[in-house]
């Protein structure tokens, strides 16, 4: 991945409320003691001309001892959509290409099980309203010392 592009995703990810993205974290393949299997086969972006104006990053994640994520599944870590772009459907065909991308690829065993994690507020309705648009169900709620996450899940 070239520099320039590296530059253009963290700008974006940027966008994310309490993200805080280096350039290692982009180019990582692992996460701590998690090994993000298939990150960049599943991982897409939106191109307009030659500018990142979308992205996507997901996995798939092996089981862990954590209640909600007791089995291997896909999980998104990321979806940011550059603000000049945000409210044109763009957020909607990344998730959606994602879960027909993933029936394509996998590594681990198990059913098709896509879980993603975002912040349980009111400031964060129209993302969660998104993710409910194309699929997902709230299974589980996270607790961090200072926030709440809901942990959400479509089967395909």
């Amino acid at each position: 991945m070239c520099e320039s592009n590296i530059e253009k995703i963290l700008d974006i990810l940027k966008l994310i409320p309490n993200s805080n993205y280096k350039r290692e974290d982009i180019l990582a393949e692992n996460k701590e003691e998690r090994v993000l299997y298939g990150k960049w086969e599943y991982s897409l972006v939106i191109l307009n001309d030659k500018d990142i104006v979308g992205i996507l990053i997901g996995y798939e994640r092996e089981k862990e001892k954590s209640e909600l994520y007791r089995e291997n599944c896909f999980y998104i870590n990321e979806i940011a959509i550059s603000k000049k772009y945000k409210g044109q459907g763009l957020g909607k065909m990344l998730l959606e290409t994602f879960i027909e991308r993933v029936k394509k690829f996998k590594y681990l065993s198990g059913k098709i099980k896509i879980r993603i994690q975002t912040t349980n507020s009111i400031e964060n309705r129209k993302v969660i309203s998104l993710y409910e648009s194309v699929g997902f169900k709230k299974i589980g709620v996270k607790q961090y010392p200072n926030k709440e996450d809901i942990v959400m899940e479509i089967e395909k």
